[in-house]
């Protein structure tokens, strides 16, 4: 009886989790791009004017081919990188130093403008190591958080074990003879540990503390991690354009996606088809694959080897 393998489901991708650079053949321009395929329009609106014919009428697919797809552990984490990657390629589209054309054409100076390939890679080995300082710093403000949960916990513990000592002692006493130092001690001990309890309880919900009008109003941070940094390139050679890489980052190559590869980035997610094919494993295919094993361990006459000597020459014979 057959069994059927049946394949996974593929897992869901968030937006900007990825971002797909696209470069021009001849002139490369660089475009960003969310998706794996180029909208026109979108990518069209990223190519500033340089001068006649610098901006394309119409993105055409057998000139544009993919650059490099960058991935990343956190959606939010890949969308501040694809805001500061376009910024970064505006100011050296636009601002740029007179003094470093003299002497060029307009035709010239508008293709070396264009020319933006080199510092695409600079551009992105930077904005991926300001990420690597800012998860550094977010692990470490994360430990300190978690150093004054653990410290919480402990005066909780130490609250409760002397309320419940003084507890014993009111106990004991008449209700005339209390002393008045304990039980001011018990009311305030029993407000600190409702206020422990409350601060514990925020910190494992994850609830920022309403503070008060004159405090400083401070943002909070989003979690950055470079685990899962990644980088497949079209061709790795391309890395070699900025000076340093952080550590954390993996490289890799696209892998081979046909003719298709050519004009669209491949595929960020492994199919199901392509990761595991659907296995039959049945007693006849079995008993098949002996079979033939077993023909091929057979012998050949003295006959066969004559006439295959005399097909194709001496190498013919086993």
């Amino acid at each position: 009886m057959a069994q059927k393998i049946l394949p996974q489901a593929a897992p869901l991708i968030e937006h900007g989790q990825h971002i797909f650079i696209y470069g021009h053949r001849r002139t490369n321009q660089i475009v960003y791009s969310l998706t794996r395929t180029l909208n026109d329009t979108k990518a069209l609106a990223q190519l500033p004017f340089l001068g006649k014919q610098t901006v394309p009428a119409t993105i055409r697919k057998d000139l544009w081919r993919p650059l490099a797809t960058v991935s990343f552990p956190h959606a939010h984490q890949g969308l501040l990188a694809y805001q500061s990657l376009r910024e970064f390629r505006k100011r050296h589209e636009l601002e740029w130093d007179p003094s470093q054309f003299q002497g060029m054409s307009k035709k010239q100076r508008g293709r070396k403008l264009r020319d933006q390939k080199a510092n695409t890679v600079a551009d992105l080995a930077a904005v991926l190591g300001r990420q690597e300082e800012l998860a550094q710093e977010w692990e470490g403000e994360a430990q300190a958080k978690n150093e004054e949960h653990r410290s919480r916990r402990s005066r909780l513990d130490e609250v409760l074990k002397e309320k419940k000592q003084l507890r014993g002692e009111l106990a004991k006493l008449a209700e005339g003879t209390k002393e008045e130092v304990k039980v001011a001690r018990y009311r305030e001990l029993k407000r600190e540990k409702m206020r422990l309890m409350r601060d514990i309880a925020a910190a494992e919900q994850g609830v920022v503390k309403p503070k008060a009008p004159w405090e400083k109003k401070t943002k909070q941070k989003p979690m950055m991690s470079m685990d899962g940094v990644k980088i497949e390139w079209a061709d790795l050679l391309d890395a070699e354009f900025a000076k340093t890489w952080p550590e954390s980052v993996e490289h890799d190559v696209f892998a081979h996606v046909g003719n298709r590869g050519r004009y669209q980035a491949p595929s960020v997610v492994k199919s199901a088809r392509d990761t595991e094919e659907t296995q039959e494993v049945s007693v006849e295919s079995l008993n098949m694959m002996e079979e033939s094993q077993a023909e091929e361990v057979t012998p050949t006459s003295t006959l066969d080897q004559i006439v295959r000597r005399l097909q194709f020459g001496s190498k013919g014979a086993i």
